[in-house]
């Protein structure tokens, strides 16, 4: 009877030390358990397109969830290509699912951040179609946003082409500077 006891009492405990060791992984945008950080620069070409480098910072705000993969999708009409993709450690290759209205990039971290304040980084460069279009001495320019989610901020700059004398008109998101 001792031993039924004793190794139920092991395999108890063992499954307790388990559930603390190993954090709980979940979708970021499921919960309030992260804080995103989404730097994106934007460079129009004069054919319309534009390059793009966009760097995305996670933070753990608990120790007992992480990201193992982290989403993005972008509306049809602003089609990406060229698409390149790390994280901290290494390039990665993202997988990409083309909608009818959306375009979705699933992006697995090589190495996942996990503990608290622990910070993961993804580092996207690519070209997007329809952002940029000029009318007369305007760039006019319409940014996919982020959804306004709480612990999210999306940080934008745009550099105009050196020889350019338009003048810049966002539609959205509304400019602080």
């Amino acid at each position: 009877m001792k031993t039924v006891h004793k190794s139920f009492f092991i395999i108890v405990i063992s499954s307790i030390i388990f559930l603390i060791i190993i954090p709980l992984s979940v979708f970021a945008d499921e919960n309030d358990s992260f804080k995103t950080t989404y730097d994106a620069h934007y460079i129009p070409l004069l054919n319309g397109d534009s390059k793009v480098n966009l760097s995305i910072s996670i933070v753990n705000t608990r120790a007992d969830v992480y990201v193992r993969e982290f989403s993005l999708a972008f509306p049809s009409q602003f089609s990406i290509s060229n698409l390149f993709v790390k994280d901290d450690y290494e390039n990665i290759t993202p997988v990409i699912n083309r909608q009818e209205e959306l375009t979705k990039i699933s992006i697995p971290f090589s190495y996942p951040p996990i503990g608290k304040n622990a910070i993961g980084h993804i580092y996207m460069n690519f070209v997007q179609k329809n952002l940029f279009k000029t009318e007369g001495a305007i760039w006019e320019i319409i940014i996919p946003t982020i959804n306004n989610k709480p612990n999210t901020l999306f940080n934008v700059s745009i550099t105009l082409p050196k020889d350019s004398t338009r003048i810049l008109s966002i539609a959205k998101p509304k400019p602080s500077q």
